[in-house]
């Protein structure tokens, strides 16, 4: 594969496990705010189960690929189905269905900015 082609592709899987990542970890931040303000529960106990797998699923790739270098292509297969998932439920959320942010305007806008994650993501010191 040419190099810079190769180097696309790296940024690309680092933005969505990263992505996914994140979105999990806010998924899963909601649920314990409520819990811990004695709000109703935001999620039910089967969706919450599932986000707190695919969460520890997820981020023992980042993990990995920080590790290696590289990904697998079942790991691949795996980070692009979630992210499937994860639009899917904001599409059915009340945020997704109030129209007011989309999916990517709401989660995929990290403060860092994706130029920065990316430069960073095999940094040692970043782990």
């Amino acid at each position: 594969m040419l190099k810079w082609l190769k180097q696309i592709r790296i940024k690309k899987l680092i933005k969505l496990v990263v992505l996914n990542d994140s979105v999990l970890q806010i998924i899963i931040d909601m649920q314990r705010v409520g819990d811990e303000n004695n709000l109703k529960p935001v999620l039910n106990n089967d969706f919450l189960k599932w986000v707190q797998q695919q969460f520890v699923i997820n981020h023992a790739i980042l993990l990995r690929f920080k590790r290696d270098g590289y990904m697998q292509q079942s790991s691949v297969d795996f980070i692009l189905n979630l992210d499937k998932e994860l639009r899917k439920w904001y599409r059915k959320s009340p945020m997704g269905q109030s129209g007011f942010q989309t999916y990517d305007e709401a989660y995929n806008k990290p403060l860092r900015g994706w130029e920065n994650i990316c430069a960073d993501f095999f940094d040692d010191t970043q782990r």
